[in-house]
């Protein structure tokens, strides 16, 4: 091979390093933006199922018996389908 062959490989070669470097540079800022945000969301998570709970317990208070109809509903439909599995 040819000394100029080997050089203008060398720079190739170097040229693809470098925008693979630019790449992963480009892909670690990404991820860290994001698990910048992930705190938040887990928060607003948090806050969303546990509203969801105080909603729930709620309504069971003020009617419990359309939550024991739905329970024994849910229990039946879950037992003809286990039957059938």
């Amino acid at each position: 091979m040819t000394h100029k062959r080997l050089a203008h490989k060398e720079e190739h070669a170097m040229t693809l390093k470098s925008e693979l470097a630019g790449h992963v540079a480009g892909l670690v800022d990404q991820i860290e933006q994001r698990a910048e945000t992930l705190p938040a969301q887990a928060r607003d998570a948090q806050k969303t199922v546990s509203a969801w709970g105080t909603r729930a317990r709620k309504f069971a208070q003020r009617n419990p018996g359309t939550v024991l109809i739905g329970a024994f509903a849910i229990g039946f439909v879950l037992a003809k389908a286990a039957r059938h599995a």
